[in-house]
């Protein structure tokens, strides 16, 4: 009698298809190796993140849980940055492979779950190659400031593990682990917050719910509401949560329902991919948006009538409409209606129903199977092209200008570029394009006084920033550089009072915490002026400048070798001056 075979691990835990996955992963995003940090996020989680840069101190890890960074709650993504800070500097390349190596692991975990679930091998493949291979994951790959995606997944997918374990064992060691895995997803990005969804799904996948196991479940809804409270309130701290933008509630409900059915578009024909989809100019909705919001409820209609019948579609559906729930703009955060991120984890719903149609045919029609590989073979060229377009900062905006012209973030954003290039001139062109199309965009009105400011033209920047600081009373960075401009106009007094409100407003702003120790020593307030500067090394320890007037003033205060000390670690951060004095005194 012939022995049966199917599709079994050859080694270990992964199984042939799953090397062959993984593989053709690394192929597909072989580029990440190379790219660099790009000036959208990277630099203020990274590289210009005080707590990144704060080392294993107490006081550190105290800040790293209770306070929100980029409008976001997630302590454990801070501590991989710091880890990965520590060990490896500034160097793009790691923070690229941490980004790929979790990117893998989650796809072998999602192979895991989907042959547990449904001990079906070819299923669990289909579903896996979507996940892997798509392009439209590539912004949570590619992009460092999105350790965030990677890593929450990595744990949700991780409690979703422990519960099957769980559902199959009744081992409470087992509940325990997935309730703490649950955490480690919701401190390394709020959107972990869905997973009571997917377990709930899975035992209705499985038919397995009953009474006895609604109180299962509570804990894991009660932790949902905690960390979506937290989520919230974080975005509300920085003002990520725009309120004021010119859209009502029957306007967000349109635009909630069109981004279902815009996500669905862009998972079926993955082109056109953009790193920013801004709101439609002057807060008024184009008939595509109410003719994706029609579609969107076919879409729904359909699924809920095959649904009944086939569990597959029920879950991948439901999966996918309420991982999503938090970022369909209801309440609105940030400047785009929609994020190729967001479908990082959401996404998995579609594939599962994928899965069910691409194994439906690999059982039922042979002849055709051979044809079911042409998709992950798209996917994977577009996944190519589309790492590449985050090669420079110029190449990803542009990009996006080219697929949405009338996206302010973008033309902001590459006249951020040009500014730090001190390109000015075309800096300022493209900020005002920014504004022209978005005219209370208190990130572009800011930078174009701050590129004003930087060719000399004080009462330009004066207006700019004035309008940035209207239009957003909570912006540290506008308020800081309006002060600036008050003090090179020679109102110091002025300037003093913005200093403050700008440190009160963003208490590690060492920029604004300098500028003060500078103003306190203008006025003769010497151990004040000490304080300010010792604050800035503090938050910034590479902070070359600080540690040059920190010496300074210890100095005027009668400290040698306190002085002595900062002007020497002054010039191990490169400060010529701090070098050109040691030298001077023989003391270098």
């Amino acid at each position: 009698m012939a022995k049966k075979t199917n599709n079994t691990p050859i080694s270990g835990l992964i199984p042939t298809p799953l090397w062959l996955i993984l593989g053709v992963t690394l192929i597909a995003y072989h580029q990440v190796f190379r790219l660099p940090l790009i000036d959208w996020d990277d630099w203020k989680y990274i590289t210009q993140n005080s707590i990144t840069r704060g080392g294993f101190t107490l006081d550190n890890f105290k800040r790293i849980f209770t306070e929100p960074v980029m409008g976001n709650y997630h302590p454990l993504t801070m501590i991989s940055y710091l880890i990965n800070f520590s060990i490896w500097g500034e160097k793009p390349a790691t923070y690229h492979i941490v980004n790929l190596l979790l990117h893998l692991i989650n796809v072998w975990q999602v192979w895991t779950i989907g042959q547990r679930i449904t001990q079906k091998p070819i299923f669990a493949s289909f579903l896996t190659i979507g996940f892997a291979l798509h392009p439209i994951h590539v912004e949570s790959v590619a992009w460092a400031a999105e350790r965030k995606d990677v890593l929450y997944l990595f744990f949700f997918l991780l409690a979703i593990r422990f519960w099957i374990n769980f559902q199959k064992s009744e081992n409470y060691k087992t509940y325990a682990f997935c309730l703490l895995a649950f955490i480690a997803a919701c401190l390394s990005k709020g959107m972990a917050v869905t997973l009571p969804f997917w377990i709930i799904g899975f035992d209705y996948f499985q038919g397995k719910i009953n009474n006895k196991q609604l109180i299962k479940y509570l804990p894991f809804i009660a932790l949902s509401i905690l960390f979506g409270i937290i989520a919230i309130d974080a975005q509300q701290s920085q003002g990520g949560i725009k309120l004021s933008q010119p859209f009502d509630w029957i306007d967000r409900i349109i635009l909630a329902l069109q981004s279902i059915s815009f996500y669905v578009e862009k998972l079926i024909f993955p082109w056109g991919l953009s790193a920013i989809y801004p709101y439609p100019s002057e807060g008024v909705l184009d008939w595509i948006f109410y003719l994706r919001a029609f579609i969107t409820l076919g879409i729904l209609g359909a699924c809920i009538y095959f649904g009944r019948t086939n569990r597959y579609i029920a879950f991948g559906a439901a999966m996918f409409v309420l991982t999503l729930l938090p970022v369909l703009q209801i309440l609105p955060v940030g400047e785009a209606f929609a994020a190729d991120r967001y479908m990082y984890a959401a996404a998995l719903g579609v594939w599962w129903i994928l899965a069910w149609g691409l194994n439906y045919i690999w059982e039922h029609y042979p002849a055709k199977r051979n044809f079911i590989f042409i998709l992950p073979f798209i996917w994977l060229i577009l996944t190519i092209r589309q790492t590449g377009f985050w090669k420079d900062e110029i190449t990803l905006f542009q990009h996006s200008l080219d697929n949405y012209p009338d996206a302010p973030v973008a033309w902001n954003n590459i006249g951020a570029i040009l500014q730090r290039k001190e390109k000015f001139a075309e800096a300022i062109t493209y900020y005002t394009e920014a504004v022209n199309r978005d005219p209370d965009y208190a990130m572009a009105l800011c930078n174009l006084g701050i590129s004003h400011g930087r060719q000399g033209n004080f009462d330009q920047a004066g207006i700019y920033l004035s309008r940035a600081v209207k239009a957003d009373s909570a912006y540290a960075e506008a308020w800081g550089n309006l002060g600036n401009v008050y003090a090179m106009k020679g109102d110091k007094v002025m300037a003093g009072k913005i200093f403050h409100k700008a440190v009160k407003l963003q208490p590690d702003y060492v920029e604004a915490i300098y500028n003060l120790g500078i103003w306190y020593s203008e006025e003769k307030d010497t151990l004040t002026s000490i304080r300010y500067f010792k604050r800035s090394v503090e938050i910034n320890p590479n902070f070359g400048a600080g540690w040059w007037s920190y010496g300074n003033m210890l100095f005027r205060s009668g400290d040698t070798a306190a002085a002595v000390e900062a002007l020497r670690t002054s010039a191990s951060k490169g400060h010529a001056g701090a070098e050109a004095w040691l030298r001077a005194n023989k003391l270098k």
